[in-house]
């Protein structure tokens, strides 16, 4: 193998990945995808207690793996080739099913990662999700380590070239390749195009520098290039950007494997960057080649693109490509058979009048609220997000008691629950699972206060704008003491320019003498103006204080 003497190092190299491919039978050198276990299934994957764990992991909820998951598989034998810094083969989420592989940078037959990104690359395409730790997209794919990249970041276009060569003359079905620049080589295309011939699907991450500018090889014709999305669905904000991006996929804070067992990270270990982004996209073309190995990488790439979860501008755009990947809805696009299925759904929408109802009159939906699905031990399993018309979707294989709970804005306030809870018998279509939001009032809504005291009785009196439906009045002796709720007033029928409300407070014999503080509580929410002192002293005209604002 010729030495690789011309290494660059680069910049934010834990941040970018390269390359998937998927090939068929088109080499002599390939074997065919022909499993004994005729139906492979990854359902209990989903009991890894940190797929569980919100604070660490979402992408599996995002992606609604384990739905994903339940499909039937008629193979077991797709290769993964990761074309990085090499591979721990005895990482416990990833052994048993590690290939012999090659190091080109040491010319020998031991890929052992020395840097990890190779390794976290890995888990996030295949981890086995063995009931600890993580769980990679396609859990019982095949991995060939190929490395060619230093334990300090380096690599050589001639080291992306062979490592394509290896990886599709070794039968692979799947390569990763975890770099990328801004300029171009010609030995990287002729890496390319002997791959393609090869009828291998190259998927490419688009680089992390905030930018349109083309970024190699993600840029070059025929590659599958990924951007990276966050959890909220949104642009990772390093993630580039351009006319060349097909799809996006989670790519900030990801949870996968890590080379070191024996450190602090205990072998695992989050990262951000459209590297991360990228091993989604290409666990996905390894399940649809699982479910369908007759299919071609332009049926992998259609049915990945066609089915995407659609962000940013409507159609293609250029931060998002088609779209956001859907697992789900990839495999069954086409699928032969399908797994019994409950889809759940409804919809956030401004609730004008309140009353819980979407009327017609109330067509606007609340886009991009998340909807999260907890099961009946609280663990978030699902999570999703409302489209452009406040709608939204999640699909389950798994029978249960969930809890569908919503986290609108801080502008807006839920106007009856924001939590319900469902039982799921799949196959099920249930409907009907509405959240009604109005926009949350604040402290400028209350126009005006006033307020009088005569002996025992105390007068109060204020206007608000129409987002105020009612106005709780609590009173209490001290300035930070304890508030007890003395009254509350409905606003029949709200309106900036209406008259006053009032409302008396008739005060026990013992408050006679006693300095007062009442503050208001403005609903819907929990806006609490105030306090206002009221001296002991009696009155015969209105006193307008000035407002004293928590």
């Amino acid at each position: 193998m010729a030495s690789m003497l011309s290494r660059r190092c680069v910049p934010g190299l834990l941040m970018i990945f390269v390359g998937a491919a998927i090939a068929f039978a088109c080499s002599a050198s390939q074997p065919p995808i022909i499993s004994e276990q005729a139906h492979p299934t990854l359902a209990g994957i989903a009991n890894n207690p940190a797929l569980l764990d919100e604070g660490q992991v979402y992408a599996p909820q995002l992606l609604n793996l384990s739905s994903a998951w339940e499909f039937p598989f008629v193979t077991t034998d797709v290769v993964i080739a990761i074309i990085d810094s090499g591979i721990n083969r005895e990482h416990p989420e990833l052994a048993g099913r590690v290939l012999s592989g090659y190091d080109f940078i040491f010319e020998d037959d031991d890929p052992n990662d020395e840097n990890g990104h190779g390794t976290h690359i890995a888990g996030i395409a295949a981890a086995s999700g063995n009931g600890t730790g993580v769980a990679g997209v396609c859990g019982f794919c095949k991995i060939l380590p190929v490395k060619i990249v230093t334990a300090r970041g380096q690599y050589s276009p001639l080291g992306v070239r062979e490592g394509l060569k290896y990886a599709a003359d070794q039968g692979a079905h799947i390569a990763v390749l975890s770099l990328g620049d801004h300029v171009g080589s010609s030995l990287i295309m002729e890496g390319i195009d002997y791959a393609r011939e090869r009828g291998l699907l190259i998927v490419a991450a688009a680089g992390n520098n905030n930018s349109s500018i083309p970024f190699y090889p993600a840029a070059y014709e025929g590659v599958f290039a990924v951007s990276a999305s966050d959890r909220a669905d949104q642009k990772l904000r390093s993630s580039n950007y351009g006319a060349h991006i097909a799809v996006a996929a989670p790519g900030d804070a990801i949870l996968s494997t890590y080379h070191k067992l024996d450190d602090e990270t205990g072998g695992y270990r989050s990262m951000s960057g459209t590297s991360m982004a990228a091993p989604f996209v290409a666990g996905l073309a390894g399940l649809l080649l699982a479910q369908d190995p007759e299919r071609t990488p332009e049926d992998l790439a259609r049915l990945i693109t066609t089915t995407a979860v659609d962000l940013g501008e409507p159609g293609w755009d250029p931060i998002f490509g088609y779209g956001r990947i859907d697992p789900v809805a990839a495999l069954a696009a086409e699928a032969p058979a399908l797994p019994p299925l409950a889809v759940v759904g409804g919809s956030v929408w401004y609730d004008n009048n309140q009353n819980n109802q979407r009327e017609a009159d109330e067509p606007f939906g609340l886009p991009w609220t998340p909807i999260v699905v907890r099961d009946h031990l609280h663990r978030m399993v699902g999570l999703t997000y409302t489209g452009l018309s406040g709608e939204w979707r999640w699909t389950t294989a798994a029978p249960g008691l969930y809890t569908i709970d919503t986290t609108v804005p801080l502008t807006t306030v839920v106007t009856a629950v924001s939590s319900q809870q469902i039982t799921v018998t799949p196959p099920a279509a249930i409907e009907g699972i509405n959240f009604g939001v109005v926009a949350r009032p604040t402290t400028a809504d209350l126009r005006s206060f006033a307020v009088n005291r005569n002996s025992n009785l105390v007068y109060l009196s204020w206007q608000v704008t129409d987002l105020v439906r009612t106005v709780q009045i609590e009173r209490a002796t001290l300035l930070d003491g304890a508030y007890d709720r003395v009254g509350s007033v409905p606003t029949t029928a709200p309106n900036a320019s209406a008259a006053p409300v009032h409302f008396v407070d008739l005060l026990p014999a013992e408050f006679d003498q006693t300095t007062l503080f009442y503050r208001l509580q403005l609903a819907p929410g929990d806006v609490i103006i105030g306090p206002y002192m009221v001296e002991p002293v009696a009155s015969e005209h209105t006193l307008f204080l000035p407002l004293v604002r928590n």
